[in-house]
């Protein structure tokens, strides 16, 4: 028989109670240890700060080669001339994504009974994406922070971990869906390379996916796991998402899988709106999968929150349209202001709001 959720959940507690256990041996060990954290090798520590300080040399460095060919003055020049009641337009839009993925996210959360209403995870996704603005270590990081948050509201650790991943996962599959099918439908424009990018990041993460939902059941029987190494962090990823998906019940997927797409058919809307308002001349189908494109390029954790990928990127998409390199890159600026400067900055005053009620009480 498949493992439930019940299972599974007693499963990462148990490993969760080994957990401690360990630390209180380690505190019994040492008695001037004050928690019950197990203590983290400063090593580790500071290969942490190490791999944030080169994401951001390397960020600094793509940005710098592209001012270099792409003057800042220029750039700027451009922006100056926007149409700011479009760009309005783009964040009242960015606002209507962020209450559809609450919406998303409660109906996996329902999975577990977490009891969460949707103006909960609303404010819980405003508050990451502040976080997601400065906090080092990429899409693991946003996990944790979701995940923090959400027990802080409920206190159920292994049902938001299962909620946070299968929502990730999904929208990140949706988004390389959509830019597939805009890409075929802007058809013969469009170059290879751009395809086989989307086309690659939707099998690497479906293909996983779907052996791990037909092997898991032979796994879990056989004790197998992942216990160290690289692999190891999305091998647990995957084992969450599956027995999550395996709990849902077919109108919940079929739910979820058409907020994933019409997420992301708005955010389409949200980046025709940031052309208009840079007066682009290309055609909306070709904004629609380059929007896909350069997000999931921007993924690539080899910079600071995709600062110099992302704009690297349009321009490398763009420019085979007639679109001037400073256009590209100011074009990738506003989808950054909108996409995730101004919804971190609603984000940290939520935030904010919520620090001093707790200070007042």
């Amino acid at each position: 028989m498949p493992p439930t959720v019940a299972h599974f959940d007693q499963n990462l507690k148990q490993h969760a109670n080994d957990k401690k256990t360990k630390a209180s041996r380690v505190k019994s060990a040492d008695p001037t240890l004050e928690t019950d954290v197990t203590p983290v090798p400063f090593e580790r520590k500071g290969g942490k700060l190490f791999a944030w300080l080169a994401r951001l040399g390397i960020a600094v460095a793509i940005l710098a080669y592209l001012f270099s060919i792409t003057p800042l003055q220029e750039v700027g020049q451009v922006l100056a001339r926007a149409d700011w009641v479009w760009v309005a337009f783009a964040c009242g839009l960015t606002l209507v994504i962020q209450a559809l993925a609450a919406r998303r996210l409660k109906i996996l959360a329902d999975v577990h009974d977490l009891g969460l209403t949707d103006k909960q995870i609303f404010v819980v996704n405003l508050s990451t994406r502040f976080y997601g603005l400065f906090l080092p270590g990429g899409g693991f990081t946003a996990i944790a922070v979701r995940v923090f948050r959400l027990i802080e509201v409920r206190n159920h650790i292994v049902g938001a971990l299962a909620a946070v991943t299968v929502d990730r996962l999904l929208a990140t599959m949706a988004m390389c869906l959509v830019g597939i099918l805009f890409w075929l439908a802007a058809w013969p424009t469009p170059k290879w390379p751009w395809l086989a990018m989307l086309f690659g990041a939707f099998l690497a993460l479906l293909l996983p996916l779907l052996a791990v939902l037909l092997w898991q059941p032979r796994l879990a029987g056989g004790g197998f796991r992942i216990s160290s190494g690289i692999l190891k962090k999305p091998y647990e990823a995957l084992m969450l998402a599956a027995t999550e998906l395996r709990a849902m019940t077919g109108a919940d997927k079929r739910q979820v899988f058409m907020l994933s797409v019409f997420i992301n058919l708005v955010g389409v809307v949200k980046v025709i709106a940031i052309a208009a308002a840079l007066d682009l001349e290309v055609g909306p189908m070709t904004i629609a999968w380059a929007r896909s494109a350069i997000l999931v390029a921007a993924l690539l954790p080899v910079s600071l929150s995709g600062l110099g990928v992302r704009e690297g990127a349009a321009l490398l998409v763009l420019s085979g349209y007639g679109i001037q390199g400073e256009e590209a890159v100011a074009f990738a600026f506003l989808v950054f202001v909108v996409g995730s400067l101004f919804i971190g900055l609603v984000g940290g005053l939520t935030e904010g709001w919520r620090w001093l009620s707790v200070r007042h009480h």
